[in-house]
């Protein structure tokens, strides 16, 4: 389990406000670290090779299952909050009780409704 704490912006739940911020427990199916270093190479006439590392993006791939069937405190209308709160750019916080990763939105994210259980899969960079 880890907790995800972001501000409420768009596609509020009932009761909830927008600018607060909310933390919401979930089970992570994936978090996969994908590391992706800007870089430039250059090559001599003499064949030799030079790279110059200006910093290193620290990108992740979440997924998140919820099965409505199980219950629990978090539910879809929390999940879609979350996502749809985020858009623009704005950073949220996943907590695994070790790290904190204060990470921002990058591309669109999935949801998939699998009859059974949906499937919230993002992509996010560290910030």
């Amino acid at each position: 389990m880890v907790d995800i704490t972001y501000t409420a912006r768009e596609k509020l739940k009932s009761g909830h406000t927008s600018g607060t911020e909310y933390t919401i427990e979930v089970d992570l199916s994936r978090f996969d670290e994908s590391p992706n270093p800007v870089q430039t190479e250059n090559k001599t006439l003499a064949g030799t090779i030079y790279t110059d590392l200006y910093h290193i993006e620290e990108n992740y791939s979440i997924g998140i299952d919820y099965m409505p069937a199980t219950g629990g405190t978090v539910n879809h209308d929390d999940l879609r909050e979350f996502l749809y709160s985020i858009f623009g750019g704005y950073s949220f916080d996943i907590d695994d009780g070790t790290t904190v990763y204060t990470l921002v939105l990058t591309g669109k994210p999935t949801i998939s409704n699998n009859g059974a259980f949906y499937n919230y899969s993002f992509n996010a960079r560290a910030v």
